[in-house]
């Protein structure tokens, strides 16, 4: 490796609007040998080896057979092979030989759980894989999940090829881009981890990354619901200057498109060459200094030149005659305090009251309780299976973000009287503890 690198990343995943639950996994990790598979939002990362940096974004199918089973499958996968390679110092060819090998275990694991349990008969995976090493990523796929590449221009790249009979059309020129995703076959892929008819044989691009520009990884909830050029323009935008909120910019977007799939987004920019950086900024350094000491010496001098009257007066004889003249200061009427106004009012400090009585509080306060009733009955059942415990955590943490926000929202009340935007806020929370119960209701049965 030629000198450190400093990535910044994020991530988000999201069920969408019409899914009831999330097929898609991702993974990052950092320093691989070490076992450091997560990251904080928007978290910068300083690669010091030449392990590199992984990330894996999975879109799992099957629906009632499992699909979330088989992306997680591929997650683990890629975690347990890499915490036992040693990839240092290896070319490129053999880099993506681990790559492929990567995906294949996983299309081997999935069969084989597939085979172990009749519910998860039919399951599978897309997946994209990206391993940074230095400045270069390496990128393999099976599937439709794809690759982006957004530079600091604006341009937007796609790396990655689908694995599908309508970007076969594309690549054809039968049809375009953006009418590949209307088209009625735009859901059919060609290949993916876990089919049992048609083997994945991943395909493999490497790209070496600039200062600033944006590796983007993604399942095919995006570009589904979002064309390229809605993907670049948001890319673009002024609040989407950060990894973190590029992502939460797109998945939003994805969302008010209609959302009809889970939608997960991964970003990783390169911040800076950090040795660089560093002997680039000394030798600033050194120079502003200079340049510093030497402006600071002018402005003293012409500062001294401008204000030497001021700074150095001349003495005045007249004035050295004048005879001395004690100041005196008259004394200030004493006031009594017996005469001053004592009906001046003190100010009084408003209280906050919340209309707790109020109907629709009755109402949220008892469909709350039945929620934290649900849940505390669910998360000490012990005949839950894995799924069914992660909806429950999916939805505990769901309502404990969503009621410290209507908690907050309660102490700006001060009347008893609601506008149209509160009630309407009220309303909401309400709609959603109701769909939480009726979530943990099915969960339950």
């Amino acid at each position: 490796m030629n000198s450190p690198q400093k990535y910044k990343v994020a991530s988000i995943t999201d069920k969408g609007l019409v899914r009831e639950i999330n097929e898609d996994n991702l993974l990052l990790g950092k320093h691989l040998n070490s076992g450091f598979w997560s990251l904080s939002r928007d978290e910068e990362v300083e690669l010091m080896s030449d392990e590199g940096l992984v990330l894996l974004v999975a879109d799992g199918m099957g629906g009632t057979n499992a699909g979330e089973v088989a992306s997680k499958t591929a997650c683990e996968v890629v975690k347990n092979l890499f915490g036992r390679i040693a990839p240092i110092n290896l070319a490129d060819q053999e880099r993506e030989f681990i790559l492929k090998k990567v995906l294949l275990e996983s299309h081997e694991q999935i069969l084989k759980l597939a085979h172990q349990r009749v519910s998860y008969n039919g399951m599978g995976t897309t997946a994209v894989v990206a391993w940074i090493c230095d400045t270069e990523a390496h990128i393999v796929w099976s599937g439709d999940s794809r690759a982006y590449l957004l530079k600091p221009t604006g341009e937007l790249v796609l790396l990655t090829q689908d694995h599908s009979v309508v970007w076969e059309m594309v690549r054809k020129g039968e049809i375009t881009a953006e009418e590949s995703q209307h088209h009625p076959s735009s859901n059919v892929i060609t290949q993916s981890l876990g089919d049992t008819e048609n083997p994945p044989q991943p395909d493999y691009v490497k790209h070496k990354m600039l200062p600033g520009e944006r590796l983007l990884l993604c399942s095919d909830g995006l570009n589904s619901m979002l064309s390229d050029s809605i993907i670049q323009k948001l890319g673009t935008a002024i609040d989407a200057n950060t990894p973190y909120r590029l992502c939460d910019k797109l998945v939003k977007a994805a969302n008010l498109a209609g959302g009809s799939d889970n939608t997960t987004v991964l970003v990783v920019e390169l911040a800076e060459n950090i040795n660089n950086r560093s002997k680039d900024s000394s030798r600033t350094s050194y120079k502003s200094y200079w340049w510093l000491g030497l402006l600071l010496v002018v402005l003293l001098g012409f500062g001294l030149w401008f204000f030497k009257d001021q700074l150095f007066p001349k003495k005045n004889q007249e004035a050295q005659d004048m005879p001395y003249v004690p100041l005196t200061i008259p004394e200030l009427p004493v006031v009594d305090s017996s005469r001053q106004n004592t009906n001046k009012q003190e100010p009084v400090t408003p209280t906050i009251k919340i209309p707790q009585q109020a109907a629709i509080f009755k109402d949220v306060q008892a469909t709350r309780a039945s929620v934290q009733a649900q849940l505390s009955k669910l998360q000490d059942n012990p005949n839950l299976n894995i799924t069914q415990k992660r909806q429950v955590s999916d939805i505990q943490e769901a309502y404990a973000a969503n009621t410290l926000a209507y908690d907050k929202f309660l102490s700006t009340l001060a009347s008893d009287s609601l506008n149209a935007i509160q009630r309407i806020k009220i309303e909401n929370y309400k709609a959603l503890l109701v769909k939480y119960n009726q979530d943990l209701t099915k969960i339950a049965k």
